[in-house]
């Protein structure tokens, strides 16, 4: 069988980090990665946890704000706040993995491995292409 385009691994242009090309958002810096929002101007973690929490206010259904946001609330350590950034992500597109495997890390900051692990589940359910969901079950479930 023939491997699918969407499968094939690109190079995220931000930071080199390999991706899928099937990925909205690099899953090493969080660059966007289909082209379609604004890139941040943002020059620190201070200044895109304001500029995201104030998009996310203006447009509480844009996933991309809400994911942004809950990347920088992990470089804070508010994980709690993290958490429900990309729980709102993970409504916002069920199928995308990317919500899934942030909620799952934050979880696991906060030491709540058994529910990271049912997050990562639930991601498995509606992405199970994912090679980092696949991966991050595994190790959560093997603690």
């Amino acid at each position: 069988m023939g491997s699918d385009a969407a499968d094939s691994p690109t190079t995220c242009p931000d930071c080199g980090a390999e991706t899928a090309a099937s990925d909205r958002f690099c899953r090493a810096c969080g660059l966007r990665l289909d082209g379609d929002a604004p890139a941040s101007r943002s020059a620190t973690v201070d200044d895109l946890y304001a500029e995201y929490r104030q998009r996310s206010a203006d447009e509480p259904r844009d996933a991309d704000a809400h994911y942004n946001l809950g990347l920088a609330c992990l470089y804070q350590r508010r994980y709690r706040e993290a958490v429900a950034h990309f729980q709102t992500v993970i409504e916002l597109l069920p199928r995308d993995p990317a919500g899934y495997e942030k909620s799952a890390l934050a979880l696991c900051r906060l030491g709540e491995q058994a529910r990271a692990l049912e997050v990562a589940r639930l991601g498995l359910k509606q992405a199970p292409e994912s090679p980092a969901l696949r991966s991050l079950e595994r190790r959560l479930a093997e603690a």
